[in-house]
């Protein structure tokens, strides 16, 4: 909630901005929706951080075909 208001303040949005881009997103049609991902999103530059206990997660993250995952031990 705090990292809304500051988004509101930041960039003097009106305060309905998040109810209006909602029914906006509800509107789009499952075709609209996916030619904005086509033309917006590359998966081959796309980041993923998985947050949890590599033994239970590690062969699901393989069957995905990504790239080799980094695993960060705990510190």
């Amino acid at each position: 909630m705090v990292g809304l208001l500051e988004a509101i303040n930041t960039y003097n949005l009106p305060a309905v901005y998040l109810k209006r881009d909602e029914q906006a997103i509800q509107r789009l049609s499952y075709a609209q929706a996916k030619s904005l991902i086509n033309n917006y999103i590359d998966p081959s530059k796309m980041v993923y951080v998985v947050v949890g206990d590599a033994k239970t997660q590690l062969a699901g993250l393989k069957d995905l075909g990504l790239e080799k995952p980094v695993i960060l031990q705990n510190r």
